[in-house]
């Protein structure tokens, strides 16, 4: 069967400056797109073609939040026991130096508190929805397998790391998510490190 993907919504913020007035932070999309594209490239369509040959059709680019910060605008606790080293068992973080790891948190925070479009990654079969218009894109490609994908928007360290979280369904029993963290010291973004937070 064919999978068909959909990716989910990615959001944007502002950053107050450290003196309380708002400020902009630098224009990430140009890094958000490469990041994306990384992500769909290495993991996401590699995982969906286990399920089959794609039949051609747009992929879904879900506009709505996804993310999944809690009430007050912070990542979930448990995500700290995957970003940071823990010498008794060995586990060497995801992000194993202190300053950078708050650096990538508070970036991630901060860009995913509000929902903004996404950003355009230049595919010709890139088609972009709402999460309400999910079912009558199933109904329509009701004869294929299609995969529902969510990304938050990246955070960035501002020293060549960025953390991502990204989901994909593709029906019952069928999904994974990560926490991806990327690098781009030597001026190309690649997947350094991942943490599979859920699996089904």
């Amino acid at each position: 069967m064919a999978a068909q993907l959909v990716v989910g919504s990615l959001l944007f913020a502002i950053l107050a400056s450290s003196s309380g007035h708002q400020s902009a932070i630098p224009d990430f999309r140009r890094e958000d797109e490469n990041v994306l594209r990384l992500v769909l490239d290495r993991l996401i369509f590699p995982e969906l073609a286990k399920f089959g040959r794609r039949t051609p059709a747009p992929i879904l680019l879900v506009e709505d939040q996804t993310t999944p910060l809690d009430a007050t605008g912070k990542i979930p606790d448990r995500w700290q026991k995957f970003l940071k080293a823990d010498p008794k068992n060995g586990w060497p973080g995801l992000i194993a130096d202190d300053e950078r790891r708050q650096h990538v948190i508070d970036s991630f925070e901060s860009r995913n508190v509000r929902s903004y479009q996404l950003p355009d990654l230049g595919r010709s079969d890139l088609m972009r929805v709402e999460s309400g218009q999910i079912a009558e894109m199933r109904q329509q490609y009701s004869d294929r397998l299609i995969g529902v994908v969510r990304f938050s928007l990246p955070g960035y360290s501002m020293d060549g790391y960025a953390m991502i979280l990204v989901s994909y369904g593709c029906g019952d029993l069928c999904g994974a998510s990560w926490l991806m963290i990327l690098d781009n010291t030597t001026g190309s973004w690649r997947i350094a490190n991942g943490f599979p937070l859920s699996v089904s």
